[in-house]
């Protein structure tokens, strides 16, 4: 098995394998690999030559508060289901992690579908509501999602009932 951190320039190498995992692991012919001006890094696990799982993560400002911070948006977490249940998710979120803080990053934010997978890593629910671009809508919008999850990367700390601007989308 083989964990690769890949740089925004070497993502389109996998995106025809990243796809594939994204579309199967989530049901959703329309899932894409996002790699935008905001992409930090996607990272894949192998096995034989194989893609089994795969993450990424987007780094941006945002604001609470009037409170600017650096913060990293991991997405697309997908584990083909043959191999779960076997530590890769955690594999896929430290190895992410380390390349968010690497680049100063302050807050991760994750939007899952079980939040319980991700509680082992150290992220706690995200009960504040965020304002953020729904790009199938094409518009702005306000909410508290229910997978939400945050964890603090550095010293600083949000506070938990207040409106987190996103500056951008959701990933």
């Amino acid at each position: 098995m083989e964990v690769i951190r890949l740089p925004p320039e070497s993502v389109p190498n996998y995106s025809t394998e990243i796809t594939a995992l994204l579309r199967h692991v989530f049901a959703n012919p329309d899932m894409q690999v996002i790699c935008n001006e905001e992409l930090a890094t996607y990272v894949v696990i192998m096995d034989g030559g194989q893609l089994i799982a795969c993450s990424s993560a987007h780094v941006r400002e945002m604001e609470q508060a009037n409170q600017t911070f650096l913060a990293g948006v991991i997405g697309s977490v997908a584990v083909h289901p043959e191999w779960r249940a076997k530590g890769l998710c955690k594999m896929l979120i430290n190895e992410l992690e380390e390349h968010l803080v690497m680049r100063g990053v302050d807050v991760s934010f994750l939007f899952a579908y079980k939040p319980e997978v991700y509680q082992s890593n150290g992220y706690l629910l995200l009960n504040a509501p965020i304002h953020h671009f729904d790009d199938i809508s094409n518009t702005w919008k306000r909410f508290i999602y229910r997978g939400g999850m945050v964890k603090h990367l550095s010293t600083l700390t949000l506070d938990p009932e207040t409106e987190i601007d996103f500056r951008g989308c959701v990933y």
